[in-house]
């Protein structure tokens, strides 16, 4: 499971703090456009946390495949897309 993770480069996803700037919608009201973020009324976070010997890192990501489908052009949304899928599928494997 682990090689699947860092095929998805979860030792350099960046948190979803890093990428805010690109998951946002342009919205054209006359001739202005401003660019406003999704705004999903309830959902899931996911917190990963990796330690080291000399290391510590935390990454936290807000419905990241509820976001994936508006912004399929974000490429860190579809790498922890397919991180959760990898989780999800192997503990299900394990429960039935």
């Amino acid at each position: 499971m682990w090689e699947c993770f860092t095929a998805n480069g979860i030792l350099t996803l960046p948190d979803m703090t890093e990428i805010s700037h690109r998951l946002k919608k342009p919205h054209i009201s006359g001739s202005d456009t401003t660019f406003l973020p999704l705004l999903i009324m309830d959902g899931v976070a996911y917190i990963f946390e990796f330690v080291t010997q000399d290391r510590y890192r935390r990454i936290v990501y807000v419905n990241p495949s509820d976001q994936f489908k508006y912004f399929p052009e974000v490429e860190e949304l579809e790498r922890v897309t397919n991180i959760i899928r990898i989780i999800t599928e192997n503990i299900n494997a394990h429960l039935f």
